[in-house]
């Protein structure tokens, strides 16, 4: 059977917020230490993901248009062909 927080006596709900708050206070100072923010009892937060790519050198033709691997005129005349010839296969059944 679970008991209420409100079946204890007043003083022991108080002692246990005074040792919440230290709790609390110190997991924030270890924070301050390690450079981080806190995640839980002594762990401090990560970045997730990969790291970012250095590139000291950028191409110019990577960033005309905001993509990295821009297709050319024929790429795309190619892929526009494909794609017609698949509509018209379909329209045709």
């Amino acid at each position: 059977m679970s008991t209420s927080i409100w079946d204890h006596p007043i003083a022991t709900i108080e002692k246990a917020i005074h040792i919440r708050k230290q709790i609390e206070a110190l997991k924030s100072s270890l924070a301050g230490i390690l450079g981080g923010t806190e995640t839980g009892i002594g762990k401090v937060a990560k970045r997730r993901g990969r790291p970012a790519k250095v590139s000291s050198v950028e191409s110019p033709a990577a960033k005309v248009d905001g993509r990295k691997g821009k297709r050319s005129a024929a790429t795309i005349a190619k892929m526009k062909a494909a794609q017609k010839a698949r509509w018209a296969k379909l329209k045709k059944a």
